[in-house]
């Protein structure tokens, strides 16, 4: 069978498509032939995609939700408008969280509901007429004029995966002056219940990563073919296991790595890892930058996203690694449902203690709550958010109202002047650009949403 896969990640920044090259590595394996279209790096998608879909028997695109919804969305038209008949496949998180909408806008026949290696291989085996559709978990699928969703699938042996195959796409173009990156993914899931977080639904609260070993023996390849200067790993949460990390940490000082690292961990596993191995470790090992997620000031806020980790945690977790010289990038998450303006002030006065952080790089990332489908706070929020469609999705941003949510204009105004004072204070932390991103949210106002509330 011949697979067409395209995604258009929409960001200030190049990503490998991981999840692409996921799929297409399984593909290959399994003796498909395969055409990998990423968006960011081919101006005339839309002409390529033309093009290869001419001798493709199948459409692959994933999505976060969010900007990366338009350009599939916008491909599938135009297809269908000039009568190509061959099924569509939509993956990725949004697919997971809101599948069956994707489905009643006619913008795929099949939707893939969290890890997608093996499902993909299922509806093949379907479209060939091995195996039966509803015996495909982790499908979403058509049956009449009723939309059917298939139980949920998940991954039990992470190492049983055949190592990434970077090849589908010309990895150096994702390289900036400033710094050759690869992403690489060490896990999957996360187990803990934020509201906030699509995670919960996209893995089922369940995880699974690959071993130290394997790991490294990757990390040793990547560097051996591409000459990259860090290696930034994009598992919703890396830390989970926090002896992994520290069992890892040993193997690389012990290999003599010198390759960077940045990766994504919470406040509360930092400080495990602690126990287990010093922080210094961590940065003789090559970690470079850790991503904390911050959210909230204020405790009783934290419960409510049921975040598992307190205010004081992540200012410990967060200058303990300042202190031996690893970069932190502190995320912060303003105008919360219900949040009062006592927890407000809280979430600036921790933007206030980790104003000045001394690495070099070290910086702190703010946004505007916005609800997504399939996370229990965007339930909460007062919005109905299975009848938005599928392409209005492609507005919804954590920096700027739109048209699905809007927030409290208020607060966010308040928000822009309280973190305008803290750049002042130090503009390396929080950075112009930072400011500006929502600053342009403080002034924006959309009514569409009025049409969507519960």
């Amino acid at each position: 069978m011949r697979l067409l896969f395209f995604s258009n990640i929409k960001g200030p920044d190049r990503y490998l498509p991981l999840n692409l090259l996921t799929l297409a590595s399984y593909a290959v394996a399994q003796g498909h032939q395969v055409t990998v279209v990423d968006g960011q790096i081919t101006p005339d998608w839309l002409d390529v995609c033309r093009r290869h879909a001419e001798e493709a028997d199948l459409l692959a695109v994933s999505s976060y939700t969010g900007p990366s919804i338009a350009a599939p969305a916008r491909l599938v038209r135009e297809l269908r408008a000039a009568g190509w008949s061959h099924p569509v496949a939509w993956g990725g998180y949004h697919a997971t969280l809101a599948g069956p909408a994707i489905l009643r806008d006619g913008l795929a026949d099949y939707a893939v509901s969290g890890p997608g290696e093996e499902t993909l291989a299922g509806l093949m085996a379907h479209l060939d007429g091995e195996q039966h559709v509803t015996d495909v978990p982790g499908l979403t699928f058509r049956e009449g004029d009723t939309i059917r969703r298939n139980p949920p699938r998940t991954i039990r042996d992470l190492d049983r995966l055949l190592p990434l195959d970077y090849s589908h796409v010309p990895v150096r173009e994702y390289f900036t002056p400033q710094r050759r990156i690869v992403q690489y993914i060490s896990s999957y899931g996360c187990p803990y219940a934020c509201t906030f977080c699509a995670e919960p639904a996209h893995s089922l609260r369940r995880w699974n990563g690959f071993s130290p070993e394997r790991i490294l023996r990757d990390l040793r390849r990547i560097e051996e073919t591409y000459r990259p200067d860090r290696v930034s790993f994009v598992d919703p949460n890396f830390s989970t296991q926090p002896r992994r990390v520290a069992e890892l940490v040993k193997l690389l000082v012990a290999d003599d790595n010198s390759l960077g690292i940045n990766c994504n961990m919470r406040a509360r596993d930092v400080l495990m890892v602690r126990r287990l191995v010093p922080l210094e470790l961590l940065a003789a090992a090559g970690f470079r930058r850790i991503f904390i997620g911050v959210e909230s000031g204020s405790d009783d806020t934290l419960d409510l996203l049921r975040k598992s980790s307190t205010a004081e945690q992540h200012v410990e977790a967060i200058l303990a690694l300042d202190a031996v010289g690893i970069e932190v990038q502190a995320s912060f998450i303003h105008d919360l449902p219900d949040e009062t303006d006592a927890q407000a002030e809280e979430t600036i006065a921790v933007a206030e203690q980790l104003i000045d952080l001394r690495t070099p790089g070290s910086v702190q990332s703010h946004h505007f709550y916005m609800p997504y489908p399939g996370t229990e706070l965007g339930q909460e929020a007062g919005f109905e958010l299975s009848t938005v469609p599928t392409e209005d999705w492609a507005t919804s941003s954590t920096f700027r109202a739109n048209e699905i949510w809007r927030g409290n204009r208020a607060r966010r105004e308040w928000v822009v002047e309280q973190l305008t004072r803290l750049h002042h204070k130090n503009p390396a932390v929080i950075t112009e650009k930072e400011i500006g991103r929502l600053d342009d949210s403080a002034r924006i106002e959309h009514d569409y949403v009025q049409r969507f509330m519960l």
